[in-house]
């Protein structure tokens, strides 16, 4: 018997004409002209319940690490800004207090006092997704610490965008006693420097134009009570930075090898150490912990003060904003984030220390970075509306279409309630 051979038939069997191929072509792009800003939407609001999740749950853990403080040291959350990265939110308990030598007097009038946190050994770092973000606010006059001689002192946020650092004498901008919105500045920097500049106590940007060095905010909490903790003089946090480029070797029998933090097992014990040791310079010559001068508190500042990379000069506040770096981007009308930094500032720079990336501002035609934080703050609040001039806002958030064009507020506004801790929602 022969092999027998079957044949389509009917509409089965017959081709496609191009008319029905349109059609259905027509009809996928329809679906997925539907489908994908459902989608996006959908992953948009799946990040922002993440990302509020995370923020609350850290706030908690901190409040309860200072309720359960056996050493008298306060709990906090410090935000963290990686660079080319993703923001962190780090549960953190202080340690001691650091005295320091800040510009200005070189005698005890020239110190100031500033506590010193370590990431809690008991509690985990909260990583937000991608590209979000999280501001604090800084009311007027807030970036502005004071020496015990009375002396202001400008390092807290000492960028050009914030008025720069006008130092301890001559006239100070207006700009440094301006409320801002800050972003955490902590992930540029110089991996390779041990302190970022040489000759300057405190790492300050000057007209010079030296680096300066790391900073952020925190949220702070009392000790035994969890009450809130906002204001106050600027603080310090160990951030060990990566890398392996430091004045002091990796071999375990090297007498000052335990200066390395990189290398410390603990953090908290290695910071503890600094602090509490009698001879840190190692020249055999032991000094009084509380002496105000002194090579010993000189290695103690190298190591752990504001000009170290190691640290990030931080404040407390008590109001912050969780939003979108992609839609900031947007509605302050910046070309994209920096590609390098994944956020609105330049990759790190000797020349010019912390710096937004005034090329996503071209629009602004001057280039003003004092224009450029204004607008960043008006959008945070929900002052949306661009108007002429390349300025955002108008100085009011309107949601009645009768009184002018409606502003469409993105970020997340949260006030932190002073006894129990709670982020409390503030509507636009």
């Amino acid at each position: 018997m022969g092999a027998t051979t079957l044949t389509s038939r009917g509409p089965a069997g017959r081709a496609f004409t191009v008319v029905e191929l349109l059609v259905v072509v027509g009809i996928i792009l329809l679906v997925l002209a539907i489908a994908v800003p459902a989608f996006s939407s959908m992953l948009y609001s799946s990040q922002r319940s993440l990302a509020v999740n995370g923020l609350r749950g850290a706030v908690t853990t901190a409040r309860d690490i200072a309720l359960r403080a056996d050493r008298g040291g306060d709990g906090a959350v410090v935000f963290l800004f990686d660079a080319g990265g993703q923001l962190r939110i780090v549960p953190a308990v202080q340690v001691g207090t650091l005295t320091e030598n800040a510009t200005g007097q070189l005698d005890e009038l020239g110190n100031i006092e500033r506590d010193v946190f370590v990431p809690s050994p008991i509690a985990d770092t909260v990583t937000l997704p991608k590209f979000w973000a999280v501001s604090g606010y800084a009311p007027a006059g807030f970036l502005v610490d004071t020496n015990q001689g009375g002396v202001n002192l400008f390092e807290w946020y000492d960028g050009r965008h914030t008025g720069g650092d006008p130092g301890v004498r001559g006239a100070v901008p207006a700009a440094k006693f301006r409320s801002y919105w800050l972003f955490p500045e902590s992930g540029f920097y110089d991996v390779d420097e041990q302190t970022p500049g040489a000759g300057q106590g405190a790492g300050n940007i000057s007209a010079a134009g030296s680096p300066t060095g790391r900073q952020s905010f925190m949220i702070r909490f009392e000790a035994g009570t969890g009450i809130i903790k906002a204001g106050g003089r600027s603080a310090l946090f160990v951030d060990p930075r990566p890398s392996a480029q430091r004045p002091y070797s990796s071999n375990p029998l090297d007498a000052e090898n335990w200066k390395r933090v990189d290398l410390a097992e603990s953090v908290e014990n290695w910071a503890v150490r600094v602090l509490r040791s009698p001879d840190p310079d190692g020249d055999g010559r032991v000094m009084d912990l509380d002496s105000p001068d002194g090579s010993d508190q000189a290695e103690r500042s190298r190591l752990l003060g504001s000009s170290s990379n190691d640290t990030v000069l931080v404040k407390s506040v008590d109001r912050i904003a969780l939003y979108d770096l992609r839609r900031l981007a947007s509605g302050v009308g910046a070309r994209g984030l920096n590609r390098d930094t994944d956020s609105l500032y330049q990759a790190y720079a000797s020349a010019d220390g912390i710096a937004l990336d005034m090329d996503l501002f071209r629009d602004l035609g001057s280039g003003d970075e004092t224009l450029a934080m204004q607008n960043i703050g008006r959008w945070i609040v929900g002052d949306t509306e661009p108007v002429n001039g390349g300025q955002v806002g108008d100085g009011q958030v309107n949601s009645d279409p009768d009184d002018g064009p409606v502003d469409e507020p993105e970020a997340r506004v949260f006030v932190v309630q002073p006894y129990s801790g709670e982020l409390r929602e503030v509507e636009s």
